[in-house]
């Protein structure tokens, strides 16, 4: 379970194509719309439904919680069914709990590869900051309504290794994403669906403690 949740952090956080890729023009473009569309953003709390298709299972794993993130570098991402887990990340330090066994690890996201690297994406696909995609992924735009980007990691990078690509599909009016499709080398596909967005509002303060806590969003 632990696996799955620290593999979306590295993205942060696509399905099959359904039209032809369109140009490099239309990317610039798109672009730049997100990011003038989401520049004013500074907190959002909004609940999510991550569905993973494993190839080594019949029926896919489903997983609900709420998701957290405020401006410079706060996230907490929890998830309340079926099992209990929370991840807080601030000020370059991260809390782990697992409910199964009521446990919390704490240690700095610089010192972890897998945290550092999980930081920084989050940061990124959050702050609204998407021209920053085209440098560090190959990214295409699959359709206008809804607006859909495929962003495939380059070959070198540490997200190549297990991910093929990753599909984001935004809201119409661009401030926030409504759905991201994560497909693994392995096979396996994670489609997290982002349901009951609250944009700029007061984060309740239970968000950030690494434990139990009730969806407020």
């Amino acid at each position: 379970m632990i696996q799955v949740v620290m593999a979306l952090l590295i993205l942060s956080l696509g399905c099959v194509m359904p039209s032809p890729v369109l140009g490099a023009d239309d990317v610039t473009e798109a672009l730049a719309s997100i990011t003038q569309q989401m520049r004013d953003l500074k907190s959002v709390q909004v609940e999510f439904v991550q569905e993973k298709k494993m190839s080594v299972f019949v029926s896919p794993i489903t997983l609900r919680g709420s998701l957290y993130w405020e401006r410079p570098d706060s996230f907490a991402w929890h998830i309340i069914s079926p099992v209990e887990y929370a991840i807080i990340m601030r000020q370059g330090v991260a809390r782990q709990w697992e409910g199964e066994h009521n446990t919390i690890q704490e240690f700095k996201t610089g010192s972890n590869p897998i945290m550092r690297v999980a930081s920084q994406q989050l940061q990124r696909w959050f702050s609204g900051n998407y021209q920053q995609l085209a440098i560090e992924y190959n990214v295409s735009l699959v359709s206008h309504d809804p607006l859909v980007l495929a962003c495939t990691p380059h070959k070198n990078s540490p997200e190549a290794s297990f991910i093929t690509r990753v599909s984001i599909q935004f809201r119409k009016d661009l401030r926030y994403i409504d759905k991201i499709t994560i497909e693994e080398v392995s096979g396996d596909i994670t489609n997290i669906q982002f349901e009951n967005a609250h944009l700029n509002e007061i984060i309740p303060a239970d968000a950030w403690h690494a434990g139990p806590m009730r969806p407020h969003v």
